[in-house]
């Protein structure tokens, strides 16, 4: 790309830029506020608009303005992961993985596990859309290699529409960011259709597609870089909880509110100054005051937490001035500002804990780490603990929040630990839920150092007055865990003294571990049984479809020999 940046003058690129935002002042319904932004400020923008029209700055202007339209009308901007169809992501249909030999990454294609029906279009479409848009905001100036692998695909899975959607988004939506679209392993029956989608192509753009095999991909593609199923040396297997992970990052409105609140909730600033629905308060679990269980291992005494009502009303720790709504309003865009800053950056602590601020590095251990696992009971509430362990030289203050507060109780949602002490919070996830809503949720652990003398009731306070940048804060994500079946003890752990208890116990953890591996093996085991199933129906589908057109091969064939005979029939008959 460092060749082509300077191929077009920053007059063309002010030009374009004059004309774009000149035409949308006169429109009734302009693009979407980001996008002018974006015109106004971005050049390399710009400029692929340029690249793509060769420099023909009224083709350029033509082609952003049916973008910028495209762009409102398809709602791009409000695309995030959790608006994609779940199921479409966890099919491994389509995602980013590995390198060309450019350094440019490759978008995968299974059209294998594609099928072509109404209701499934517009859910893929809004799928690649936002992973396109995913690549262009990490690597405005980039471009990116497709790859459609035709592995086992049959006319059942070749869908016009999508290839023709694809094309369009290169040419007229995401310009010049089309490196070179590889097509794998095209099966002898779909040859004839893409032979017609080239005809759609102008010749520069036909040039831009390749057909290879596991041969010769290698010249795109560095073997390091392809997966085992495309004939490289990746084992990488595309795993959807890891792409929800990476996809999601912790976003303001999840877990607090941005305005300072000083009293109930209904009194708080946010609820008359017009904030957006999304930014909800979220609630702590339980409303009366809860002990934290602090262990020490010093002779410090234990603290109490705080009530999580008075909690409820801190979810975000500004200033505890007061504030007329306009400096409320000038705060939140501030701290909306300062986190999407924070949440672009590389993380400096280890696991998913983000620092605020070096100096605060250090303070907690969390367990369980990253994923809070529920094992379900039937239709009973299930408790998991969570252990906080203080780490620091310090005392360290917390509190926990949720984004499903009707779905769960915290408690002690806040609390001071001392020095070297741990405490212990109980995650409950209520009955009468649905289980499938707890994948989707997170647990945010805020903490930071608080002065020795502290007390459990001047905390609430502590929080309003404490800089954002001194705190830091973990993210959890929750899911529920396959039940496994624990064997019952034996007779005579049941029969015997305590030594025998002790050992039946032992012997049924043992068991358990066990059983746990095989439920494991044999899940891997049905996983492989099932795709090999989904090989075998790939084939017989192939099969049918070579049947279907060898048949009517034949049928055309004895169609044209009757002909043939009739004509030569009454030729004889007239001589």
């Amino acid at each position: 790309m460092a060749s082509q940046t300077g191929q077009y003058s920053d007059e063309s690129i002010l030009n374009l830029r004059r004309r774009v935002t000149d035409e949308c002042r006169k429109l009734d319904d302009p693009p979407h506020e980001s996008d002018i932004a974006r015109v106004e400020k971005d050049d390399t923008y710009l400029r692929n608009f340029l690249l793509h029209t060769l420099g023909n700055e009224d083709e350029a202007f033509q082609t952003l303005m049916d973008c910028l339209a495209w762009r409102k009308a398809f709602g791009v901007h409000s695309l995030t992961v959790h608006s994609i169809d779940e199921e479409l992501i966890r099919s491994g249909v389509c995602y980013i993985r590995g390198r060309d030999v450019e350094s440019n990454p490759c978008l995968l294609v299974n059209i294998r596990y594609h099928k072509k029906e109404a209701d499934r279009l517009p859910k893929v479409k809004k799928y690649l859309v936002y992973l396109l848009e995913d690549l262009r905001s990490r690597e405005p100036d980039g471009q990116v290699s497709v790859i459609f692998d035709m592995t086992d695909a049959g006319l059942s899975n070749m869908d016009m529409d999508l290839v023709r959607f694809v094309i369009d988004c290169f040419k007229f939506y995401f310009p010049n960011m089309l490196n070179v679209l590889l097509v794998y392993e095209l099966p002898f029956l779909l040859q004839t259709v893409w032979r017609i989608v080239k005809g759609w192509l102008s010749e520069r753009a036909q040039a831009k597609i390749k057909f290879v095999r596991r041969s010769d991909i290698n010249k795109f593609v560095p073997t390091e870089q392809l997966q085992t199923q495309l004939g490289g040396k990746d084992k990488w297997q595309f795993d959807a909880d890891e792409f929800y992970r990476l996809h999601s990052p912790p976003e303001l409105g999840q877990f607090e509110s941005v305005a300072a609140g000083d009293g109930e909730e209904g009194d708080s600033p946010e609820s008359s100054d017009g904030a957006s629905p999304s930014l909800k308060r979220v609630h702590f679990a339980e409303d009366t005051p809860q002990e934290v269980q602090v262990s020490p291992v010093s002779d410090r005494p234990s603290v109490r937490g705080v009530s999580s009502r008075q909690d409820a009303t801190d979810s975000s720790p500004v200033a505890s001035t007061p504030s007329t709504p306009s400096q409320t309003q000038q705060q939140r865009q501030a701290h909306v500002h300062s986190m999407l800053q924070h949440q672009t950056s590389k993380d400096s602590v280890s696991g998913s804990v983000r620092r605020r601020n070096v100096s605060t590095a250090g303070l907690m251990e969390i367990s369980p780490s990253d994923v809070v696992e529920f094992r379900t009971q039937g239709t009973d509430e299930v408790a998991i603990p969570l252990s906080l362990q203080n780490i620091s030289t310090n005392t360290v203050g917390f509190k926990v929040k949720t984004t499903g507060p009707d779905r769960y109780h915290v408690k002690p949602s806040a609390g001071i630990i001392p020095t070297g002490a741990s405490a212990v919070v109980n995650v409950t996830l209520r009955s009468g839920f649905d289980k499938s809503l707890v994948s989707h949720d997170k647990f945010l652990v805020e903490f930071c150092r608080v002065p020795p003398t502290l007390q459990a009731a001047e905390l609430a306070k502590f929080w309003k007055s404490l800089e954002r940048s001194a705190m830091q804060e973990k993210i959890l994500r929750t899911r529920i865990a396959k039940p496994v079946p624990v064997p019952a003890p034996s007779r005579g752990a049941e029969q015997g003294g305590s030594s025998s208890g002790t050992a039946a116990v032992s012997s049924s953890s043992a068991n358990s571990v066990q059983l746990q591996k095989s439920v494991s093996s044999l899940s891997a085991k049905v996983d492989s049984l099932e795709e090999k199933q989904r090989h075998m129906m790939r084939k017989v589908e192939q099969v049918t479809d070579l049947a279907y057109v060898f048949i009517m091969a034949v049928l055309v064939l004895l169609v044209a020999a009757v002909a043939y005979a009739l004509k030569a029939w009454r030729f004889d008959a007239w001589l």
